[in-house]
């Protein structure tokens, strides 16, 4: 029951949120005629000269948008913003036909004996199905909300802000317990959280939707030789061939795909590589903490103290790039005022916990194997939705080819450490046995 009542709870979540003219006139004398013609020539020629300048500035602040929107030159305006916006309508018709079809299917599933035999089948997939569309509905929304709103950071606050609620009033029991000592300890957290969550949403408003997902799967060029460095060697992931051709053919994929669009966002590409490395740092400093200093900590707990005190550095982040004083503007407060807007952003949300609670409950019942293939799925239907609702440029062969080599060499990445896993579990038991079998010999003898 206690499992029915969490799916519940994210599910409720989900379906609250969803519920003048220029006039020219006049004539000139005839001997005035010569003297305009030499001002018209003059004022073509500074326009000519403004039309360059802009165009050299235009420039420089697709590469270095941030710097601009720091010293006030035009702030929350995106060079790379999508050329294909979609629609509320779109977006909206997405989530609910999306979400509404996995409700109906977990109602029917509940309505199921408890001796059925198609339940323990059903529950499996219907958990791997809800936790994927909620992966592809969180980067959607994700890149609709900042392509919209054009404020990275005020995203990542709202977002922080909703899981504070969703998930603080349920558990303040929990918190006010908590140990005092761990939780300040637990501080250093949040800056690394809030830090993942920003760059995320910057990598999302210089890039579209397929090259996020085609840079991410470049996470173990990083991740590598970062556990190679700082895990224990028995604990070290392993190399092999595979794993160099896999990691290889994710190379070649991001740089065909690079070519075959024909125009790559340095400054999105440095968001995405940081937001990956700051993952990566989140992960390991987590990971620390609560096998050794903050075992005493529950879930609930850290995740309200990643939220809540993650999303300080996020609001000075916003407010140091003019993007809290831009919602003062009347096409700024227009959008952060437009209930659709509010609700998607609310949606995001309480997808985000969804994403969090879910991808525990599958590794749970599936395998590793098969957590993995529907991750490569879910990226599959994020690339289509890319394409579909925000017009991503896949037209070119090269481009399609980068992404199928991006996705294969992602699968046979994780398909090679799977395999030394289980090789490295097969070694170990086998010494093992020999041990056991040597003790008997060993005490006869003596």
């Amino acid at each position: 029951m206690g499992e029915h009542r969490n799916v519940i709870l994210v599910l409720l979540c989900t379906a609250r949120v969803l519920a003048g003219g220029l006039a020219v006139g006049g004539a000139a004398a005839a001997g005035e005629e010569h003297l305009q013609l030499d001002d018209a020539a003059v004022a073509t020629d500074d326009a000519t000269a403004t039309d360059a300048l802009a165009r050299e500035v235009g420039v420089w602040e697709q590469q270095l948008p941030i710097i601009t929107t720091l010293t006030g030159s035009k702030p929350g305006i995106n060079p790379h913003r999508s050329t294909h916006s979609p629609s509320m309508v779109q977006i909206f018709a997405l989530c609910v036909s999306m979400y509404g079809c996995i409700a109906v299917m977990w109602a029917l599933f509940w309505r199921l004996p408890e001796r059925h035999a198609a339940r323990v089948h059903g529950k499996v997939f219907l958990l791997c199905m809800t936790w994927a569309s909620m992966s592809v509905g969180m980067q959607v929304l994700n890149k609709m909300l900042v392509d919209h709103l054009q404020a990275p950071a005020l995203v990542s606050v709202a977002q922080m802000w909703i899981a504070v609620v969703l998930v603080g009033i349920p558990s303040y029991k929990e918190l006010l317990d908590a140990p005092k000592r761990q939780l300040l300890i637990w501080l250093i957290v949040p800056v690394f959280f809030a830090a993942m969550l920003c760059t995320s949403c910057y990598t999302y408003q210089y890039m579209s939707l397929s090259f996020c997902t085609v840079i991410r799967n470049m996470t173990p060029l990083i991740v590598l030789p970062i556990e190679r460095t700082l895990m224990p060697a028995d604990k070290c992931p392993k190399l092999s061939s595979m794993v160099l051709i896999s990691m290889f053919l994710m190379l070649v994929g991001i740089v065909m795909y690079g070519e075959g669009i024909g125009h790559v966002s340095i400054i999105g590409c440095i968001f995405a590589f940081t937001n990956m490395i700051i993952a990566v740092s989140d992960r390991l400093v987590q990971r620390r903490l609560l096998t050794t200093e903050c075992t005493g900590l529950a879930s609930s707990v850290c995740t309200v103290m990643n939220n809540a005190f993650g999303s300080i550095p996020a609001l000075l982040l916003a407010g140091a790039t003019h993007q809290i004083s831009d919602m003062a503007s009347p096409e700024h407060r227009a959008s952060w005022t437009d209930p659709r807007v509010l609700t998607l952003l609310a949606l995001s949300g309480a997808i985000g916990i969804g994403i969090c609670y879910l991808g525990f409950e599958c590794q749970r019942e599936i395998t590793a194997t098969s957590f993995f293939v529907l991750q490569n799925f879910s990226k599959v239907v994020v690339i289509v939705c890319g394409v579909t609702f925000f017009g991503d440029p896949i037209r070119s062969p090269l481009a399609v080819a980068g992404l199928v080599l991006s996705i294969g060499g992602s699968f046979c990445y994780g398909r090679a450490q799977m395999s030394l896993q289980e090789q490295a579990a097969k070694e170990q038991r086998l010494s093992r046995g020999r041990l056991s079998s040597e003790a008997p010999a060993a005490q006869k003898a003596v």
